[in-house]
């Protein structure tokens, strides 16, 4: 048995850290650009671009999380 990834692409979520609440999912990413989207201007700009879409205040904290889905194959 083991664990296997059935596609290479990552999602990134950016979830409001206050309240959990989901604030952007990012799809089909892969390590690479993964990478890119950390440092702190472009998660700035990812944020307040949402915030303004939406016409709300941004909020004061933000968590990034990658996630992977595995399968177990017998």
């Amino acid at each position: 048995m083991k664990y296997i990834k059935e596609s290479p692409r990552i999602t990134v979520k950016i979830y409001n850290n206050n309240t959990e609440e989901l604030l952007i999912t990012l799809t089909d990413r892969n390590w690479t650009n993964v990478g890119d989207i950390f440092p702190q201007y472009h998660i700035t700009s990812l944020v307040l671009d949402e915030f303004k879409r939406r016409k709300k205040t941004p909020p004061t904290k933000v968590l990034v999380m990658i996630a992977e889905e595995y399968t177990l194959e017998q």
